[in-house]
């Protein structure tokens, strides 16, 4: 069995989803996971469920959640005993653990010089987030927790991009530090990152850009001017003496090695007692019918407009109608060649205009759950479709977002957003959604188009993934 709470919670048992009827369950079970192992007080679980305004049967609420869960889990899983409750989790089935594991075995290498292992191991254990920890459970005990693994992914995130730098590979670096700063607007780490990221580039203006954005942000927010390492990174850039690093390795990038697949098991093993890694492979997302784990970096909406300005300056591009002319930003796409002055394909209705130049996007097939599939009401079922990167542009950082309501009457109930796996041009790549069917019959139709974290379309013209299934009583 596995339990998920590096996005929303989840419990996946041999392959599926099991169904967390409740936010009272969810709230519970993700107190005990985060403290899995350990007696979880009764009074604690009644805050993180009601707060400060608890109503009179909350202990007893609480013990009927309980015994829902052990339904759920199984009877021996979640200890009861006078101080409270606990979860008893194997090694590997918690994907925090796993996620813990894998940064400090990637740390490990590190130490023994290894980088280009410490830098796909750290991947990896990245790429088990599914969006924000915890997402969707608004309690203050739990927001709370969720800010301490948010702050170890950022940390984490700080590290891949050191490893990925110290190894030359400065393009493949950009799209995942462009996101942390946007995310992140006011942390100097990756600020310092992404300048030098851009100079190794060749593109010394827009590290210079950056500089001078973020010295404003964090004097006009903070009335604090950088640290004495990043004005010293900035007067090196400016007087183009930062040393250029050759990269380690061709065509074999981290990013390149997420679209082929997860490592192996073996290669993610650990000696630490009970948070020793092995591999959790959400079954979500396929690429050449080779299971990915299954990534959602959810761009925190930036609120600030002169943010969103900077990176189209960076960018040296306009963002005007939809279209992104010139020279592209990794927030939208990656020229998979390297360059920026290219001659994109015609497209079969010059009408459609992406967001990224040379960007395009073909439906290939229904692998499952063919339109007007029959269903019955509330049950679960998984619609999975194929299709082809027929454009120029490398896919990265990219999701499949639901239009509409996420749910009610008549509605399938899903998530909000499945991570799109990296797709160089010409790959074709299978993606899934696990629906609820509404407890009411009639027909049920959900629409899908590809996003960036921004929630900006990279196709607004076009028509989009969308599943009809009929429901029946």
């Amino acid at each position: 069995m596995e339990f998920r709470i590096l996005g929303p919670v989840e419990v996946w048992s041999a392959g599926t989803q099991k169904r967390l009827r409740g936010v009272r369950n969810q709230r519970v079970l993700a107190v005990l996971l985060l403290e899995a192992g350990h007696t979880v007080a009764v009074s604690r679980l009644v805050d993180a469920v009601w707060g400060d305004d608890p109503p009179a049967s909350a202990v007893k609420q609480v013990r009927n959640t309980i015994s829902s869960l052990r339904a759920l889990v199984g009877a021996d899983r979640i200890v009861g005993d006078a101080a409270g409750y606990r979860i008893e989790l194997a090694d590997g089935e918690l994907d925090a653990r796993v996620f813990q594991a894998g940064a400090a075995q990637a740390a490990e290498y590190a130490s023994a010089g290894d980088l280009m292992q410490a830098a796909g191991t750290l991947a990896d254990a990245l790429a088990l987030w599914r969006g924000r920890a915890l997402a969707g459970l608004d309690s203050q005990v739990i927001e709370a927790a969720a800010d301490a693994w948010e702050e170890r992914r950022a940390a984490a995130r700080e590290t891949l991009s050191e490893y990925e730098l110290a190894l030359g590979r400065h393009a493949a670096v950009l799209p995942g530090l462009m996101e942390l700063v946007a995310e992140h607007p006011l942390r100097e780490k990756p600020v310092s990152q992404l300048m030098t990221a851009l100079y190794r580039g060749g593109r010394q203006s827009e590290a210079l850009a950056l500089f001078t954005e973020f010295r404003g942000r964090l004097t006009g927010e903070l009335g604090l001017n950088p640290s004495a390492e990043l004005r010293e990174l900035h007067q090196r850039i400016l007087a183009e003496d930062l040393p250029a690093i050759q990269p380690a390795a061709t065509g074999n990038d981290v990013m390149t090695r997420r679209a082929a697949g997860p490592m192996p098991a073996g290669q993610l093993e650990t000696s630490t007692h009970r948070d020793d890694i092995h591999a959790v492979q959400p079954p979500q997302v396929r690429v050449h019918d080779e299971v990915l784990p299954a990534r959602r970096r959810r761009l925190i909406a930036m609120g600030m407009a002169a943010i969103a300005a900077t990176f189209a300056a960076l960018a040296g591009t306009i963002l005007a109608g939809g279209i992104i002319p010139g020279r592209f930003t990794s927030l939208t796409g990656i020229p998979a060649f390297g360059t920026s002055a290219v001659s994109c394909p015609a497209r079969p209705d010059p009408g459609d205009r992406p967001l990224v130049s040379c960007d395009d996007v073909r439906f290939v097939a229904d692998v499952t759950i063919p339109d007007g599939t029959t269903v019955r009401a509330g049950h679960t079922f998984a619609k999975t479709w194929e299709i082809q990167n027929t454009g120029l542009i490398r896919w990265q950082g990219r999701y499949l977002t639901r239009q509409g309501l996420l749910a009610g009457p008549g509605l399938c109930a899903s998530v909000s957003q499945v991570a799109i796996p990296p797709t160089q041009p010409g790959q074709d790549v299978q993606l899934s959604v696990t629906f609820t069917a509404p407890s009411l019959p009639g027909s049920c139709r959900v629409d899908w188009k590809m996003t960036n974290g921004l929630g900006q379309l990279y196709f607004p013209d076009l028509g989009g993934l969308y599943v009809i299934v009929n429901v029946t009583g």
